[in-house]
């Protein structure tokens, strides 16, 4: 069987103390790292390579589920996150979720449960990650069909906002702000940038004109002679994307 290798981000000592042994005991699954305190979390999840997070958001001020957010926005859709919390709040559970935990337990919560959900996270995430991958190849033939220099500043945040926008379509309800801000924990880069180089990329694509696609996807700004806008451009081939593939 192969070894699941996870990272405890949960503040009673004796509790991931607990934890690494019984994972050990139970053979499968493996602590890579243990952190008590929210500063710790990402270096460790950078450094430790680890599929599964099993995440107490109490661990952090407040309700802590910004760390959770930080954590998804940062290591992207292969990592698992499990919040195992000791709040039996049905809000803050569903705040999780909408935020990017794949489950949730209430503690307190024996071993052999935690050990068969953490599993459960790490299976759907492998699923997840091959359908990440066709979304990915799918989102960069969009992006070259419109014309997108294929090795620009913009194209890579373009194809992170394409499939996040494709997942996730409220996000292109939001402020452009939350959007870059996204993309900005995603890829590294400030959000203003982020801004800056996305619009830049459509901008040439589409001053360089004549390509079919762009007929096809923007008739309306075509006819008028009017580059899309970052959000029209997203919202259109996004669109697009969660259509399914015909037989």
């Amino acid at each position: 069987m192969e070894e699941i290798s996870v990272l405890l981000a949960e503040p009673d000592e004796r509790l991931r103390e607990a934890w690494t042994a019984g994972f050990r005991l139970l053979g499968g699954l493996r602590v890579t790292g243990a952190a008590g305190r929210e500063e710790e979390v990402l270096p460790l999840l950078h450094t430790g390579g680890a599929q599964v997070l099993i995440l107490e958001p109490l661990l952090g001020p407040g309700d802590g589920l910004s760390l959770l957010e930080q954590v998804r926005g940062a290591c992207g859709p292969q990592l698992g996150i499990l919040v195992c919390t000791a709040s039996a709040r049905p809000a803050l559970l569903a705040r999780a979720r909408r935020l990017g935990a794949d489950g949730a337990l209430t503690k307190p919560v024996d071993l052999f449960t935690l050990a068969a959900r953490v599993r459960m996270v790490c299976q759907a995430r492998r699923g997840h990650a091959e359908w990440e991958s066709f979304l990915h190849a799918r989102a960069s033939l969009l992006l070259r069909e419109q014309g997108i220099a294929p090795r620009g500043k913009g194209r890579a945040l373009l194809l992170e906002a394409l499939c996040l926008a494709a997942r996730e379509p409220e996000v292109l309800r939001e402020p452009a702000a939350v959007l870059c801000g996204r993309l900005s924990a995603r890829c590294g880069v400030p959000a203003e940038s982020a801004a800056r180089d996305m619009r830049e990329a459509i901008r040439r694509a589409w001053a360089e004109g004549g390509r079919p696609a762009q007929r096809q996807y923007f008739p309306w700004q075509r006819r008028l002679g009017r580059c899309p806008t970052t959000a029209e451009f997203l919202t259109v081939l996004s669109e697009r994307l969660r259509r399914p593939l015909p037989d």
